[in-house]
């Protein structure tokens, strides 16, 4: 099959289920893949997912440089979202930002290498936790707007890190801490409702906190056999790879003789073979 990828879908299962998805072809099943041989051949070629327009080089996971430039949805905002900016009238797009930014956000924790805190949009969960390689994840607040949550996340990033160390990730297995301990531990000291109740941005519309009876979200992955190095397939510098799938984590393929990480090939146009 030759097409442009468009990243992975994924289905609620245990294991979790997934298909790698083309732009005008049909998805392929990977769960029933794992075992066999997959040969990408990368054909130099990539193309926005926004605007469709050829690009040298892929920004942001699938966009030219233009509409790198132009989009809401790579404004450095999007990667902090206490810096969101709305309300001043300054978003790139503001209707996107309406349907995207002026909704209501979870706030949460994810075990991926390590407890992690993190943020997204209500329709988002629980993908975004599948996307992360999330073995484990707990919803703590319902925020009501994206950049309320980021607020809430600043403050909880004296508790718990907001980063993933993705080659940890891939070797976890299982979740071994308690969620909803871990975050009842970070109120202990009184620091986050104080904050609460101090902020400004919170006075109108307080966030509802979840932690107390939310359920944890446990998630497998059809992943029980690693690499025996994690190092990262570079389709740019290696356009003919072939490898032995061994199973999928996150948004990574592992194969026998390294990863590859979909997410960063959006908008590629390659070549796929099975045997």
């Amino acid at each position: 099959m030759e097409g442009q990828i468009a990243g992975l879908h994924i289905e609620q299962g245990s294991p979790l289920r997934y298909a790698l998805c083309f732009l005008d072809q049909p998805p392929i099943p990977l769960n029933e893949r794992i075992g066999r041989t997959l040969s990408f051949s990368y054909q130099d070629l990539i193309r926005c997912t926004y605007c469709n327009r050829r690009t040298k080089k892929s920004y942001n996971n699938g966009y030219c440089f233009l509409c790198f430039r132009q989009l809401a949805r790579c404004d450095q905002c999007i990667v902090k979202p206490e810096q969101c900016h709305f309300h001043l009238g300054t978003c790139r797009e503001p209707d996107w930002g309406q349907r995207v930014c002026m909704q209501h956000h979870i706030v949460y924790l994810s075990y991926t290498s390590h407890i992690k805190v993190g943020i997204t949009r209500m329709p988002n969960v629980p993908r975004r936790w599948y996307d992360q390689g999330a073995t484990a994840a707990l919803p703590i607040y319902q925020a009501p707007t994206r950049r309320a949550s980021g607020y809430l996340e600043v403050a909880l990033k004296a508790y718990f890190r907001d980063k993933t160390q993705w080659r940890q990730m891939l070797s976890t297995k299982g979740c071994d801490v308690d969620l909803r301990a871990a975050i009842i531990d970070a109120h202990n000291d009184g620091v986050i409702e104080r904050y609460i109740e101090d902020e400004p941005l919170f006075s109108e519309r307080a966030p509802i906190p979840l932690y107390q009876s939310a359920d944890v979200c446990r998630i497998e992955y059809p992943a029980d056999t690693l690499p025996p190095k994690i190092t990262a397939i570079n389709l740019e510098k290696t356009p003919d790879y072939s490898g032995r799938l061994l199973g999928i984590k996150g948004q990574y393929l592992l194969f026998d003789t390294g990863v590859l990480n979909i997410k960063k090939y959006t908008g590629f146009h390659i070549n796929l073979s099975i045997e």
